[in-house]
């Protein structure tokens, strides 16, 4: 008699923690398709709620599943950051590797700053400019008794003359160079500070 009132008395523990919505890590594993062993690796994460029970520890079903749902969202959430974070950093690392060949470029030569180009481009536009402002200066005497026909042989070879200097003009990579000396060493723009603090 005494099996008896123990199977009957282990009936309605059974049955009370079923009522509560307890379940076991088997129940649970099978349920959300997991092994028993991975079931018990997430409580000890946090991702389960469990209660002592007069049978032992039982997870609580409706609480463990909301647990499980939460934990899983975090660590999506945290996937995610974490691929940002990873995509991010391969970003940056591709821009310090084109400043690099940059750089490097601008050593052989092969590209030139800006400012460079511009201030010889600047240079190089004052110049003509002038030229031209000194035409009529430097035909006037040659104009000055000469035919309207011969004024303006002369002021067209005077013209083109400036043209042609012009288009003597060739690139100098020692005028570059000359400009790169000037800067001084002004290509480290501030990363190695950067990356010291």
């Amino acid at each position: 008699m005494k099996p008896l009132q123990k199977s009957m008395k282990e009936e309605a523990t059974k049955s009370e923690e079923a009522g509560k919505g307890y379940i076991t890590a088997e129940k649970l594993a099978k349920l959300l398709d997991l092994s028993v062993r991975r079931v018990q690796a997430l409580r000890a994460d946090g991702a389960f709620v469990t209660e002592d029970t007069p049978m032992g520890k039982r997870y609580v079903f409706g609480a463990s599943l909301v647990s499980y749902i939460k934990y899983l969202q975090n660590r999506q959430e945290t996937s995610t950051l974490e691929r940002q974070r990873l995509e991010a950093e391969v970003r940056c690392k591709k821009a310090k590797a084109r400043i690099e060949e940059i750089k490097l470029a601008l050593l052989r030569g092969e590209v030139h700053k800006a400012e460079h180009v511009r201030t010889l481009m600047n240079g190089m536009v004052q110049e003509t400019k002038a030229a031209f402002m000194a035409i009529p200066g430097r035909c006037a005497v040659d104009c000055a008794g000469a035919s309207p026909n011969e004024a303006a042989i002369i002021l067209r070879k005077a013209i083109f003359g400036v043209f042609e200097e012009l288009a003597a003009h060739t690139y100098d990579p020692s005028r570059f160079s000359d400009l790169m000396k000037e800067d001084g060493d002004q290509m480290s723009n501030g990363d190695e500070e950067e990356e010291e603090s």
